[in-house]
C-alpha cells in the first residue's frame, strides 16, 4: 500500500487515480495525521501532493521530520517535494523562474526513469523552487528555466520532482509512477478492473432495507450513480428528476425513458420552472447562482422526503472532479461550488450516498 499525503492539490486524487490503474493501493492522508498512519499501516512508499501553499508562509502544512527517518521511500511532487527540501534542510524560495504549464524536460547525470533521448515534456505549476538541495540529493532533471527540476536521494530512496507526472499532459507520467512504487517502493503491481459489483454490495451493506431518494439529471453521472443503487436496492430507490428549466431540450423524456425501460423505478417528475427562474432573477454572480440553485433541489427534495417518511438517504452522482474543485479536502483551494457539493445546506436532514464521489469522468464512463 501507498499512502498519499493530500496537501490540497487539484490533482491530488489523480495520483491514487493513476495507482489505481497500475493495480496498487493507496490511501490518503492529511499531513497533520501522516505520521500516526504511517507508524500504524508501514506502508510501502509515500507520495506527497502538491498544494496551493507556499512552505514559508505562517500555518502552511508540513511533515514532521520524524517521517524521512522510517527508512520509507518517498516521492514527493511540486509542494511536496519543496516540504520535504524545507524540512531536511534544503532552502525553498519564490522563483524568479515560474512555470505554468508544459515544459521540456532533459535529464541531468543518472536517467532514473530511462527516458528516450533523455527528455521529456511535463506540466508544470509552481512559484517557488528548491534553490539548494537537502544533503544528499543529488539534481537529476532540468528544464530551460528550472535547473532543479527534478533530484535524488539514492541511498534514503526520496525522489522530488516540481512537476506533476500524474497529469495526462507530462509525457510518460505514468511510467514514472510505476517506476516508484514498483521499482523504488517494491510495491507488486496487478491489473487493475473497475468493480461495479462491490460498489453495489457496499450500497446493500450501508443502506439496507430503507428507502433512497435518487436525483437523476439525465447525465452520466446521475445515471450511473442512480443505476448502481437500483441494483443494490431494487424498489427502494426513487428517482426523482426535477424540471428546473435549466435543463438540455427533451432532457425529461430522456430520463423517463431510462428509469422507465432500462431502471425500472418508481420515477418522480417535479415541475418547478417557475420556481427556479424566479429565485434567480435578476442574480448574476456565478456562485450566489450555484447556491441558490443547490437550496432549491434540497427544499424539493425536502418536499418529496415528506412523502416518503421512510428515506433516509439521498443518492447523488458527485464524482471527483466536483469534489476538488468544491474544496474537497482540508488544504485545497476553492475553485467554485458545486451544487451537489458546495451548495448543500449545513442542516441536511439526509444521509447522502455518493459511489462515484472517489471516481473520474472517464472511470464513470466504464
Amino acid at each position: 500500500m501507498i499512502v498519499i499525503v493530500d496537501f490540497g492539490s487539484q490533482t491530488a486524487h489523480l495520483i491514487g487515480r493513476r495507482l489505481r490503474q497500475l493495480g496498487v493501493q493507496s490511501e490518503y492522508v492529511n499531513p497533520e495525521d501522516a505520521l500516526a498512519l504511517v507508524k500504524k499501516q508501514k506502508p510501502q512508499g509515500m507520495i506527497l501532493s502538491g498544494g496551493p501553499a507556499m512552505v514559508d508562509q505562517e500555518d502552511s502544512p508540513t511533515l514532521e521530520k520524524e517521517i524521512f527517518e522510517l527508512g520509507i521511500p518517498i516521492l514527493g511532487i511540486c509542494y511536496g517535494w519543496q516540504t520535504m527540501a524545507h524540512v531536511l534542510g534544503g532552502k525553498v524560495e519564490g522563483a524568479s523562474r515560474q512555470e505554468f504549464g508544459p515544459e521540456k524536460l532533459e535529464m541531468i547525470g543518472k536517467n532514473i526513469w530511462s527516458l528516450p533521448n533523455n527528455a521529456c515534456q511535463v506540466f508544470m505549476s509552481h512559484g517557488y523552487s528548491v534553490t539548494k538541495m537537502p544533503p544528499g540529493f543529488e539534481i537529476v532533471a532540468a528544464t530551460a528555466r528550472e535547473p532543479h527540476a527534478a533530484a535524488y536521494d539514492e541511498k534514503r530512496k526520496f525522489v522530488g520532482v516540481l512537476f506533476h507526472p500524474e497529469v495526462d499532459h507530462t509525457e510518460y507520467g505514468l511510467e514514472m509512477l510505476k517506476y516508484f512504487v514498483s521499482e523504488i517502493c517494491n510495491e507488486e503491481l496487478s491489473t487493475f478492473v473497475l468493480d461495479p459489483d462491490s460498489i453495489i454490495a457496499e450500497l446493500k451493506t450501508k443502506i439496507g432495507a430503507q428507502k433512497v431518494i435518487c436525483a437523476v439529471s439525465g447525465g452520466v453521472d446521475s445515471t450511473v450513480a442512480a443505476a448502481l443503487i437500483g441494483k443494490a436496492i431494487g424498489k427502494n430507490l426513487i428517482p426523482v428528476y426535477v424540471e428546473s428549466g435549466l435543463m438540455r431540450p427533451n432532457t425529461k423524456e430522456h430520463v423517463e425513458y431510462i428509469f422507465q425501460k432500462l431502471v425500472p423505478a418508481d420515477l418522480v417528475v417535479v415541475e418547478a420552472r417557475s420556481r427556479f427562474l424566479t429565485a434567480l432573477k435578476g442574480k448574476t454572480d456565478p456562485e450566489e447562482k450555484r447556491k441558490i440553485i443547490g437550496k432549491l433541489y434540497i427544499d424539493i427534495f425536502s418536499e418529496i422526503a415528506e412523502k416518503h417518511t421512510d428515506a433516509a438517504f439521498l443518492g447523488q452522482g458527485t464524482i471527483y472532479s466536483d469534489v476538488i474543485e468544491s474544496k474537497g479536502s482540508k488544504h485545497a483551494s476553492k475553485i467554485k461550488s458545486h451544487h451537489n457539493v458546495g451548495g448543500l445546506p449545513a442542516d441536511l436532514q439526509f444521509q447522502l450516498i455518493e459511489p462515484l464521489r472517489t471516481y473520474y469522468k472517464d472511470e464513470v464512463r466504464e
